[in-house]
């Protein structure tokens, strides 16, 4: 019996992250999966999921004495989805969140930044994939031949977003719309937004994190297009980036080679070789991995 950790604040989150995971979960291990909402749901499980380590109710929940003396008696494995950037980012608490998984001994770190990977290993690149579940009504209406960027701006965190920005316009041919969303647009909103334009522009997030983050997956379900920085070590861990699914930069001058105005779609979300969550657990032999 497997068990993952779902606080009432991991439900109540308005964003797909944490129930794409979920769902995938349970339809990979055919709903043999028991929610761990608190202390007492602990038991004698063979593997504990906890998506986001970083996550604050997450990491607050997994840190408390109880908790670790718990997953010792049980000799659970905790099996770890990591979707935060570790290394090379301006938070000392994402070192210290690293060091206080020390404490558990009987545990599988899933890693999705490339710099991450390359210093510490992984079994498998986590992509932060869609599950089947996923749910969204596409209209059929025309896009807006514009670039959009929607997402968080401020703070030390996206320094690098803040910087791209405010250049790119001088490499495009196509309008630029950016919306500062501060986290304040409900998720069904979010999605109806990125769903009325042709371009996303998806620059990298906390210190230049090396990784595909959802928002890529999500533009592909809605049929639009990524617009995606990248770096070098991320090509190695993603071969949809090595595809034609998006419109991928290092430098911002890759992008005056572009010609926006007279791009027609590109393949989507089917072109992927592993288009869902669950596909890819199947992909990797998860349960070979953490067994």
């Amino acid at each position: 019996m497997q068990g993952l950790v779902w606080l009432d604040d991991t439900e109540n989150i308005d964003f797909s992250l944490f129930k794409n995971y979920k769902n995938a979960l349970y339809n990979y291990f055919d709903n043999n999966i028991n929610l761990v909402k608190n202390i007492n749901d602990l038991s004698n499980f063979k593997t504990l999921f906890v998506v986001d380590e970083h996550y604050y109710p997450h990491r607050e929940f997994i840190f408390t004495k109880e908790f670790i003396e718990n997953v010792d008696k049980f000799r659970i494995k905790l099996v770890i989805f990591n979707t935060e950037k570790i290394f090379r980012q301006p938070f000392k608490h994402n070192l210290n969140i690293q060091k206080s998984l020390s404490k558990f001994e009987n545990k599988v770190q899933i890693l999705s930044d490339a710099y991450d990977i390359k210093k510490l290993g992984s079994p498998f690149v986590n992509k932060q994939l869609l599950s089947k579940e996923f749910k969204f009504n596409i209209s059929n209406s025309l896009k807006k031949e514009e670039l959009l960027f929607l997402g968080q701006i401020d703070g030390r965190a996206y320094e690098n977003r803040r910087r791209i920005l405010k250049k790119i316009e001088n490499y495009i041919n196509v309008p630029l719309k950016i919306e500062n969303s501060k986290r304040k647009l409900n998720y069904k909103n979010f999605l109806e937004k990125i769903n009325e334009y042709k371009f996303i522009l998806n620059p990298l997030g906390n210190g230049g994190s090396e990784f595909l983050n959802v928002r890529y997956y999500e533009t592909l379900f809605l049929n639009s297009i990524p617009v995606q920085q990248i770096t070098k070590r991320m090509l190695n861990n993603y071969e949809e980036l090595n595809s034609s699914i998006s419109l991928n930069f290092q430098k911002l001058n890759q992008l005056k080679k572009i010609d926006f105005k007279n791009m027609n779609s590109l393949n989507q979300l089917n072109d992927l070789k592993s288009p869902y969550l669950e596909d890819y657990l199947y992909e990797v032999r998860f349960k070979e991995i953490i067994k």
